[in-house]
């Protein structure tokens, strides 16, 4: 079953242009969280929290416009949420190598 799930999430990540055809997009979100992931000791916690708050703020206008479907904009600003907090973690390590590796600081393994 969870890898059925892992395939629905990889399929709708990966449809960003149909996202933005409904009324919404989370590409500045997606943008501002990869950086973060590149900040030398930032959390992945910390960083998914930001993204997950970005995707809400994201359906802001959806929910103003009344052909705009915001509770699918919310939906699937949780979904993409959770994507990234449940599998973001090796992607945040890479992150943080590359983000460190000007300071000489080696990143601990936690998040």
């Amino acid at each position: 079953e969870d890898d059925i799930y892992r395939v629905k999430v990889k399929d709708v990540l990966s449809q960003s242009n149909k996202v933005r055809n409904l009324g919404f997009s989370f590409g500045p979100c997606c943008d501002a969280h990869d950086e973060c992931y590149g900040i030398c000791l930032k959390s992945q916690y910390a960083c998914d929290n930001e993204f997950g708050n970005c995707l809400y703020r994201a359906c802001d206008p959806c929910r103003a416009d009344p052909l705009c479907d915001a509770t699918l904009c919310l939906r699937l600003a949780y979904l993409y949420y959770f994507a990234v907090a449940q599998n973001g973690e090796p992607h945040w390590k890479e992150g943080q190598v590359a983000g460190c590796a000007c300071c000489g600081i080696l990143p601990s393994q936690s998040q």
